[in-house]
């Protein structure tokens, strides 16, 4: 066999169009709004008619900083904070790992990763239960 008899195809990309460079700019405006008055934003990426050549454009202009996230909440969710501080790619897959959400969050942390009031305050009952416990068993005990 040689080289001719390999079979070769070619796949033409795309150039990614102006979809980036407006993405960008949304991102600067949100990073604007947090800086000065706290306002948390967010772009909803699998929503926007990106090519696939504008998507890779864009996660390779984000760039992919320091922390990275891996939380399972219903399926698996990944979560990491592009070059830009504040700056947060999520994406969410459901349990056939499909990905079903993806966006863009600017502020200090992204929001699936704050903890619910409601979910601390059971937190809390389910902790103030253990101690009770724990302290029957050592009355028992004595």
């Amino acid at each position: 066999m040689s080289l001719e008899d390999i079979p070769v195809h070619t796949e033409s990309m795309q150039p990614p169009s102006q979809m980036v460079e407006a993405v960008l700019q949304e991102l600067i405006q949100l990073l604007d709004a947090y800086l000065q008055d706290g306002q948390v934003g967010a772009i909803d990426i699998k929503s926007m008619p990106l090519s696939e050549a504008d998507y890779d454009e864009l996660k390779r202009q984000l760039g992919q900083g320091e922390i990275t996230v891996y939380a399972s909440l219903g399926g698996a969710s990944n979560i990491f904070e592009t070059q830009f501080a504040g700056v947060w790619w999520v994406t969410h897959h459901n349990m056939d790992d499909k990905r079903i959400a993806e966006y863009i969050e600017v502020g200090t942390i992204p929001a699936i990763l704050c903890a619910h009031k409601a979910d601390m305050q059971h937190g809390r009952e389910q902790l103030a239960e253990l101690m009770q416990t724990s302290d029957e068993k050592v009355d028992g005990d004595g």
